[in-house]
This record gives structure tokens, sequence and C-alpha cells, in this order.
């Protein structure tokens, strides 16, 4: 899956599983962003050349049920 781009705003797809993707929502300004739908927050591993970890601050996790 490709990242997505908008009015100062990326959306990165994570791979959980071999079929189930978590997002990372960045904003580019502030360099903070937060996970959706990441069945384990603490487990995510972000690796996208759009994404450096160490300058990328994560806010918050949500999950759906």
């Amino acid at each position: 899956m490709a990242d997505i781009c908008a009015a100062g705003m990326v959306i990165v797809p994570i791979p959980m599983s071999s079929d189930n993707y978590c997002y990372l929502v960045i904003d580019e300004v502030d360099k903070t962003g937060v996970l959706i739908d990441a069945a384990d927050v603490d487990a995510v591993q972000v690796s996208s050349s759009d994404v450096k970890p160490d300058k990328i601050r994560i806010l918050s996790g949500f999950t759906s049920l």
C-alpha cells in the first residue's frame, strides 16, 4: 500500500499481519501522529521512507472492535 499525502497530512499504512493494516496519520507541521486501528499500539513497528520514528511523536492510538 502506498502512503497518502494531503494538505499537510500523511497517512502511512503499516502492516500488522498478512492481511491487516493499521494507519499512522501524521501532521507534517508539528510532527505528531496518531495510530488508527492498531491491535497492539506498543507492538507497531514503523518502517517507511516517509516516516522517521525518532522525528514523529505519536500522541495516541485508536482501536476498533
